[in-house]
């Protein structure tokens, strides 16, 4: 083989590769996540929807030890709590940025402090009758929320709920 078409073979095989690799990475990924979060409620991340399934409280959270979908934060944009969860952890949905609708089940009794903490973009959150106890900074820095109506439930609003 001449030297000159072995030059020719390799720089088109330097050229397949390429696409190759620029096909591969535009794809879209196919990927999801999942894990417990309490005592009969689980969780699952897929595209850009966090949901939340079963029935119970959920587990709490804090700033060093976060919610097991917080790598995906940034992701979520949905996100799913279904009928029968009566407790949201502490810091669980803390730093969803661009989360930009919520609507609480009735079911739901607390929303732990620092729950909903700089969800930024979070312009629509439905709070449904049944709700007693918002936490401590609860919804802080969710700066974008344009319409908000307190449940007839509502005992205990803590401190900075809405700051």
């Amino acid at each position: 083989m001449s030297r000159n078409r072995i030059k020719r073979n390799i720089s088109g095989l330097m050229a397949l590769l390429l696409c190759l690799v620029l096909v591969i990475s535009a794809a879209p990924a196919a990927f999801a996540a999942e894990g417990s979060c309490g005592n009969g409620v689980s969780w699952r991340f897929e595209g850009s929807t966090l949901t939340i399934t079963g029935e119970g409280a959920m587990d709490s959270y804090s700033e060093d030890s976060p919610a097991p979908w917080h790598e995906f934060r940034e992701q979520i944009l949905h996100l799913s709590l279904p009928e029968g969860l009566t407790r949201i952890g502490r810091w669980a949905f803390a730093g969803c940025k661009n989360l930009s609708a919520v609507s609480i089940p009735g079911t739901v009794v607390v929303i732990d402090d620092y729950a909903f903490l700089q969800c930024s973009n979070l312009t629509v959150l439905q709070l449904s009758e049944g709700i007693r106890t918002i936490g401590q900074c609860a919804f802080e820095q969710c700066t974008a929320l344009v319409d908000l109506r307190l449940p007839n439930t509502l005992l205990n609003l803590q401190n900075h709920a809405f700051y």
